[in-house]
């Protein structure tokens, strides 16, 4: 009888790095968001806000998630904040409030 052998996994445990965040004086981008942030932001925001979540300004008119998401972001009521990798351990953390959305608006 012939004996199958068994794969051997090595464990590797996952590398946690330290990441360093910039004061918002010192940061090295621009306040104008990317269209993959603006989308990363509508569509985090109308997942909450399908699920549950209270929309931050007067939305009565409104029943789909994402335009009351986009509105947020339109009138700067989002709650929401996006990190920026720099490198592999340094990041810039901006509020959503504090950027200019992209320029295809």
């Amino acid at each position: 009888m012939e004996r199958k052998t068994k794969f051997i996994y090595e464990h590797q445990p996952f590398n946690n790095k330290l990441i360093i965040y910039y004061n918002p004086e010192d940061r090295q981008t621009s306040e104008i968001m990317t269209k993959y942030e603006y989308t990363e932001a509508v569509s985090i925001r109308a997942k909450q806000i399908e699920n549950g979540g209270v929309c931050f300004t007067n939305c009565d008119d409104l029943t789909d998630p994402i335009k009351m998401a986009e509105r947020e972001i339109e009138y700067k009521k989002c709650p929401l904040d996006l990190i920026r990798m720099i490198t592999d351990n340094h990041a810039e953390r901006w509020h959503v409030n504090e950027m200019t959305p992209p320029h295809f608006l």
